[in-house]
């Protein structure tokens, strides 16, 4: 009898699998609304490694929703104050050594973001779980 329990209550679970991961991924959406937030600060390292050279930058970024961002280099030295700002589907780089501000132009949204495997076309698609 034990048996037929067991059988049952396993057929039960596999029969209300489907409806889990919908509430699963609704759950995971939430979550990760939640964890996002409106605006984020934050500072970070980032290591870019290719067969030639290693090298690593300190950045400060700041966010608003999905559609504005802002990343300044503070390190290394010879990059510091360096800023990329997105707007909706536009990017701006301020390069102070020459000090200006040039819009990165649609043919140019493949290409690499500071030598790193990162593209200015990543830097605007939505991210999420």
């Amino acid at each position: 009898m034990s048996y037929l329990i067991c059988a049952i209550l396993l057929l039960l679970l596999l029969v209300s699998f489907p409806a889990a991961a919908i509430e699963v991924n609704e759950l995971i959406r939430h979550i990760d609304r939640l964890w996002r937030g409106d605006t984020s600060q934050t500072t970070m390292t980032m290591i870019v490694k290719t067969r030639r050279y290693e090298h690593a930058m300190t950045l400060e970024a700041w966010s608003k929703g999905k559609d504005y961002s802002l990343v300044v280099i503070r390190e290394p030295v010879k990059d510091r104050d360096i800023a990329t700002l997105k707007v909706k589907d536009n990017i701006w780089n301020y390069l102070p050594k020459i000090n200006r501000v040039t819009k990165v132009p649609s043919s140019m949204m493949s290409g690499s973001w500071m030598g790193s495997h990162f593209t200015n076309d990543d830097l605007v698609k939505e991210s999420t779980f």
